[in-house]
């Protein structure tokens, strides 16, 4: 899985970890996604859906501001790396 996922998902898991009710369902819905996105190998730097990134990151941006604190701390990051890996994979689709 590609560090920028695993990144994401660590933040997802911290941040639900510091949540209750609607926002830790929402988190979780996320984490799932991010877990799906990964392809299930954790090894291999694989190509994701950029679309499908730039939507995760969307929906975090949506939650970070219903939270406030080391919550919104960690969506932040979370939004944060997958920025990166969004932005890594549009580079690398302009060389290809």
């Amino acid at each position: 899985m590609i560090d920028e996922l695993d990144t994401a998902r660590n933040e997802i898991q911290a941040a639900a970890a510091n949540s209750e009710g609607t926002v830790n369902e929402q988190l979780s819905s996320l984490d799932e996604g991010i877990m799906e996105l990964g392809g299930g190998d954790k090894t291999t730097d694989a190509h994701v859906h950029v679309d499908r990134v730039a939507e995760l990151e969307e929906k975090l941006d949506d939650l970070e501001s219903e939270t406030e604190g080391e919550t919104r701390r960690h969506i932040e990051n979370a939004t944060a790396a997958l920025r990166s890996l969004r932005e890594r994979q549009d580079a690398e689709d302009d060389v290809s």
